[in-house]
């Protein structure tokens, strides 16, 4: 079978609008792009990218339909997903009242003063690796359900009897596309004028992105029991 362009056009086209749409990637992203250094952000963008060319993988090869034929394997990628996505948000939100706690005077208890606030590093927290940045984002795509659900809508019906380069062309641009979309987005946020306003109201910030992995993460698990 030859290479199949409008199929392609028409799966890329879905994909971007998809991409592009806010989420728990665009949430991940934002908080690295404001908080850390750009290579870690780029190093999450890049675990994005690959969960979800992988998640599109196995979809496209019949391996995602796993989760339509036997439900306990959606539950247990519900259970995983929606928790590591909590684990992020709490994680950030713990991180955010730590470095309050730091800065705060002793026997203070008014606001921090924005000259304490700009004292902020941008570097990462101790520990925090480019692999362990790069695992972040790979873990968020592989562990949401939701995704591998989208793969399984748009694949099965679109490109399952396309030709091996159609599929291969379509995983590649997919890929591009994520590190484009979101190395954009980073460059933008980590420009002095954001990076300025972020540590002004870091913890306003941390705190709301948060608790919206939080939010995400939980409304996950409630829905993992839909797939029993």
């Amino acid at each position: 079978m030859t290479f199949d362009l409008e199929t392609f056009a028409a799966v890329i086209a879905v994909y971007v609008m998809i991409v592009i749409s806010p989420g728990p990637n665009f949430v991940l992203i934002t908080r690295y792009s404001l908080r850390h250094t750009v290579p870690l952000a780029f190093a999450v963008t890049f675990g994005l990218a690959a969960g979800a060319t992988i998640n599109a993988s196995i979809t496209m090869f019949g391996v995602g339909s796993l989760i339509v034929a036997y439900p306990v394997f959606g539950f247990m990628v519900s259970v995983a997903g929606g928790g590591f996505m909590g684990y992020l948000g709490l994680s950030a939100i713990v991180s955010a009242l730590r470095e309050r706690a730091q800065l705060q005077p002793a026997g203070h208890a008014g606001p921090v003063a924005a000259e304490q606030l700009e004292t902020v590093p941008e570097a990462a927290p101790a520990g925090e690796s480019l692999v362990s940045a790069l695992n972040k984002g790979l873990l968020v795509n592989l562990l949401n359900p939701k995704g591998i659900v989208f793969f399984i809508g748009l694949y099965a019906p679109l490109i399952a009897r396309t030709s091996l380069a159609t599929k291969g062309a379509v995983l590649a641009a997919s890929f591009v596309i994520e590190i484009l979309w979101y190395g954009l987005v980073i460059l933008i946020l980590a420009r002095p004028r954001f990076r300025g306003l972020y540590e002004r109201v870091s913890f306003s910030i941390d705190c709301l992105l948060g608790l919206v992995l939080l939010l995400i993460g939980m409304r996950i698990l409630l829905q993992a029991g839909t797939y029993l």
